[in-house]
């Protein structure tokens, strides 16, 4: 990933064409103080590419993104989404906003300070999806699979935890083309799954029962071919800056 320091970003402003800054923290913290001639483009938003073509029509401009600061991964995840978008020249400023004040370069905005988010986000499950990697001795496969819900724990704009429920029935399998094929491995996931899911519904009776198996049990999974897994994957949530 390319970078670049906010002293060269500095003395970028004047060159021409100028560089063109993007901030890709939310609108409020670009409100609240972002960097001289800087544009916003949140890049948890989904409309995120189409607000950067908007900003940077020209694939080939030079561009600098900036977030808070190293610590966390907006402004990484924005230049992986504008590469793989097609944009050539890209990079990232050193250490974020908050380095640029170390600086001593000013900022602009409101001054008004923001609270660093807590509690539980809901994943938007439609706009999401899960990828996934499966692998044996001799060959690996990967593909995709929906989610049913979803939701993401922060502590103080901080990443700690999270839940997802999976559908079983929409799995993907993207590197097989044949699809007999396909077709075993995706049955043999769910057959894994299913019997994960079972194991696990029959320890929660034993633990409510004192240790013994709950009478007439069948040992039927209540997932209904559904897995339960960390949700950090998961995008279109509100995430930590």
């Amino acid at each position: 990933m390319k970078s670049v320091s906010p002293q060269s970003l500095n003395q970028a402003h004047a060159k021409e064409p100028p560089i063109q800054v993007i901030d890709v923290l939310t609108e409020q913290h670009f409100q609240a103080e972002h960097l001289p001639n800087a544009e916003n483009a949140c890049v948890y938003e989904i409309s995120f590419i189409e607000t950067a073509t908007k900003i940077a029509p020209d694939k080939d401009r030079e561009i600098a993104l900036y977030g808070l600061s190293d610590q966390f991964e907006a402004a990484r995840s924005a230049y992986e989404k504008l590469t793989e978008a097609g944009w050539t020249n890209v990079s990232v400023l050193q250490g974020g906003i908050e380095a640029w004040k170390d600086a001593g370069v000013p900022v602009l905005g409101d001054g008004q300070s923001l609270a660093a988010p807590s509690g539980e986000f809901a994943v938007d499950v439609d706009k999401s999806v899960d990828r996934w990697v499966g692998r044996n001795l001799v060959n690996q496969h990967d593909g995709s699979v929906s989610l049913s819900s979803a939701a993401i724990e922060l502590d103080q704009g901080r990443l700690f935890g999270g839940k997802a429920v999976v559908d079983m029935e929409s799995i993907f399998c993207r590197d097989i083309e044949d699809s007999k094929l396909a077709q075993v491995l995706i049955e043999a996931a769910k057959s894994a799954q299913a019997s994960s899911a079972t194991t696990d519904d029959k320890k929660s009776r034993r633990a409510r029962t004192g240790g013994a198996p709950a009478s007439g049990s069948t040992g039927r999974s209540r997932a209904a071919g559904r897995a339960t897994k960390p949700a950090s994957s998961a995008r279109g949530t509100p995430p930590p800056r």
